[in-house]
């Protein structure tokens, strides 16, 4: 099933009586397919789910003061969260090979063709040494840093590059204004791109009600500010198609999704200077020049 938005009334195609729902449900399902698969180094059996179309990884972000969703330890020592009926029902249980909402632009025509062309490439029999590429394309993206392609906010944002800065706690703002925690931010920071998605899924999910504003602004604010720099990044310097191809279709996907927004609720997109300027710290009260000049005050 796929979702398409008519660009004069910004409704879903269907009838006349047609809701955002379906729409909603199905941008929600990709992005948190999206954070999946920038969350974890793929293993055999994830690239296997995705060629079949099925994952059963799970995030942390989870409903603050317990409920449905807290983190667990599954075998191995790795935190989880069950999928919570808070991120619409079904999400995290599945990574799907083609996505609900289908993307029109050039870009994202690119970014779709790219990531079919990169799993058609993975071999048949996923051998050791498949996987070992795999495992440090993703630790020099997402672990170690070496590639200059930070998946945290903070190191874009920050003007010293460095990680669990202000952006951190902005994004850690957001998340509790709607009831979320994301678990040890020392292991995992709240910036992080797979929470961020798996936020935005929230946002979008129906079951939301009207929060398509919040989740238009979260993208203004936060997720395309730095998104666009990383997915370039990886693209130009990692070692396997997929990776390229995740980054760059992520990015892609959340730019034709953000165009959408500005149909639907029929509000245009603010110009970067705009957001830059809003998203600047407040300055606070001028102090009175001193009037103390060294050697004229008062000695001992």
């Amino acid at each position: 099933m796929r979702a398409e938005v008519d660009a004069v009334s910004g409704e879903p195609e269907a009838g006349p009586s047609v809701t955002l729902d379906p729409f909603r449900r199905l941008v929600a399902e990709d992005l948190l397919s999206f954070a999946l698969l920038h969350h974890a180094e793929p293993s055999r059996e994830r690239l296997e789910a995705l060629r079949w179309a099925v994952d059963p990884l799970s995030l942390t972000l989870s409903p603050m003061n317990g409920g449905e969703g807290n983190a667990a330890e599954e075998p191995g020592g790795r935190p989880s969260v069950s999928p919570s009926p808070q991120a619409g029902e079904g999400l995290g249980e599945r990574v799907e090979l083609s996505l609900g909402l289908e993307l029109h632009s050039p870009v994202g025509q690119e970014g779709v063709n790219a990531m079919a062309a990169a799993l058609a490439d993975l071999a048949v029999e996923l051998n050791q040494a498949v996987l070992d590429q795999f495992a440090a394309d993703y630790a020099d993206i997402y672990l170690t840093h070496a590639y200059g392609a930070s998946p945290h906010e903070s190191v874009w944002l920050d003007e010293d590059h460095l990680m669990r800065q202000e952006p951190m706690f902005q994004v850690r703002a957001w998340y509790a204004r709607h009831g979320l925690t994301a678990g040890d931010w020392r292991h995992c920071p709240e910036d992080h791109l797979a929470l961020e998605l798996q936020f935005l899924a929230h946002l979008v999910a129906p079951e939301r009600g009207d929060t398509l504003p919040e989740a238009a602004r979260f993208m203004d604010e936060h997720l395309l500010r730095w998104l666009p720099l990383f997915a370039r990044r990886v693209a130009e310097r990692c070692r396997t198609r997929f990776f390229a191809a995740l980054a760059l279709l992520t990015d892609a996907y959340c730019e034709e999704l953000r165009e959408l927004l500005a149909l639907i609720l029929a509000e245009p997109r603010p110009a970067p200077e705009e957001i830059e300027q809003r998203m600047k710290p407040a300055r606070g009260p001028k102090l009175a020049p001193s009037s103390f000049v060294p050697g004229q005050g008062p000695t001992w």
